[in-house]
């Protein structure tokens, strides 16, 4: 999983640099000083979607082209996500900062077709999991993407 996380972050980060990204095998991120991998690609992630032009310019996601200003909300949400997967595996809370998890959850759900939810293996995301609207941001944004909190 932490390996997927700094990989994401730095697909994302070539994503916004160059508005592509070739297919290709994940490199282990892991080998080394991981903290320090994640700390330079979560930087150069903010970076790229910082630059001038970064929110209008198109960037060719693997379902099509969109704006920056699109990407930057699933890169969020994917990697937020993740974290949130990390933390349930490791036994740490998950109610990660309720804030930025209520503003992800009102994107992602603009954002994310039926057509992209599945099976396991079939579908980048499974079937929404229904949760009270009293659970905390973080699991609500979970299950939206079909992990059960």
């Amino acid at each position: 999983m932490v390996n997927h996380i700094i990989g994401s972050a730095a697909w994302y980060a070539e994503l916004a640099e160059e508005g592509a990204v070739p297919d290709g095998e994940e490199a282990d991120h892991t080998a080394g000083d991981f903290h320090a991998a994640f700390r330079r690609e979560a930087d150069r992630l903010v970076a790229a979607f910082s630059a001038p032009g970064a929110m209008d310019k198109i960037m060719e996601m693997p379902f099509g082209g969109m704006p920056g200003s699109v990407c930057v909300w699933i890169a969020s949400g994917d990697i937020f996500t993740h974290g949130w997967d990390l933390a349930r595996a490791t036994g740490q809370a998950s109610d990660l900062d309720p804030e930025l998890a209520g503003q992800l959850l009102a994107q992602i759900e603009k954002l994310l077709p039926d057509a992209l939810r599945g099976p396991e293996g079939e579908a980048p995301f499974g079937p929404a999991i229904a949760v009270a609207d009293s659970a905390p941001a973080a699991d609500r944004l979970a299950a939206f993407t079909g992990r059960q909190p």
